[in-house]
């Protein structure tokens, strides 16, 4: 793959560098530069981000960042030094949108070299490369903490779709109430009904995110998967039947402080149960077995077309984590 040079002229001279693929032989410079975009994620958000350890990346992450079909590393070179990087992913397949799925992450510029164009350069040649794969859709995660990126990649014709949420349990976390029980294998329909309605609903309301869903909810296979694995958890809400259901599962990071958090989907009570305080309890009893689990915080996202979701999670102190961002690209 071809090298790309690109200028700029910062007050007081030209600054002259290259957009090109990742070498392994660099693992080093590439290390500095995870280092410290981690370094920087810690500085944002402390209470998540842990102050990284080294290797912050293995020599095994980089090879497999470079060898692994549909994806890349691709970095600028300023006077023989790497100054910044972005990773690059394209994903195609039946269960994706038609235009496939690609991704940016891990865009970062070191910072005396900031507002010169190279996070531009870089991120249109991840562009790219996205579109050398027949894919036009490109997400991309950005720290709302981080104003400086979020607003960067909206300059980039990124828009929000869904947002990150997180909550830190803490030592106190809440009692679980007696109307909130672990699923059982007898649920199974109630569930899949369930996890069924709250596909409906976000088609519904983020047509453009979500495709229109056929049932069942969740395939029996899947749902008993799910029961049998102990780093996962399943809840449902029984009121004189059930009215709601929460998953959860544990899932690690090297970066986040405590290094695993409980990722948690499919939170949902139909509309007629709402307002009773049943949401409120199903997330209590996640918080509840997170911290059973060793796991600091619950995690999860929610569209952001879903006003309601978003006002309950701000109403129990769910806080703004990040931000999932799109953008079409054309050739």
């Amino acid at each position: 793959m071809s090298s790309r040079a690109a200028r700029s002229r910062p007050s007081g001279g030209a600054a002259t560098f290259a957009i090109r693929t990742a070498r392994e032989s660099e693992y080093d410079g590439i290390h500095r530069l995870f280092e410290l975009a981690e370094r920087r994620n810690h500085r944002l958000l402390p209470h998540i981000y842990k102050d990284p350890e080294r290797p912050v990346r293995t020599r095994e992450y980089l090879r497999k960042a470079l060898s692994t079909d549909g994806s890349t590393l691709l970095v600028a070179e300023a006077a023989g030094q790497l100054v910044g990087m972005v990773r690059a992913a394209a994903f195609s397949g039946p269960a994706l949108p038609p235009t496939g799925v690609g991704q940016v992450g891990y865009l970062f510029v070191i910072e005396p070299l900031r507002r010169l164009g190279i996070g531009t350069s870089l991120l249109n040649r991840a562009h790219r490369w996205i579109l050398e794969r027949e894919v036009t859709r490109v997400d991309a995660e950005v720290l709302r903490a981080d104003d400086g990126a979020f607003n960067f990649f909206v300059g980039h014709e990124y828009r929000e779709i869904t947002q990150v949420r997180s909550h830190v349990v803490g030592d106190n976390p809440p009692a679980a109430s007696s109307s909130i029980r672990d699923a059982t294998p007898s649920d199974y329909a109630a569930v899949s009904e369930l996890l069924f309605d709250t596909l409906v609903y976000h088609a519904e309301v983020a047509p453009g995110e979500y495709t229109v869903p056929e049932p069942p909810g969740i395939a029996r296979e899947a749902y008993d998967a799910i029961l049998d694995d102990e780093n996962q958890g399943c809840f449902v809400a029984d009121v004189d039947g059930v009215v709601g259901v929460a998953r959860t599962k544990l899932m690690a990071s090297a970066a986040y402080v405590g290094g695993v958090s409980a990722m948690t989907s499919h939170v949902h009570v139909p509309e007629k149960h709402r307002g009773r305080g049943v949401g409120k309890a199903l997330m209590a009893a996640i918080e509840r077995w997170a911290a059973d689990h060793n796991a600091p915080r619950v995690q999860l996202r929610v569209s952001r077309a879903n006003t309601d979701a978003i006002a309950f999670y701000d109403h129990i102190n769910y806080e703004l984590m990040s931000a999932m961002m799109t953008t079409r690209i054309e050739a």
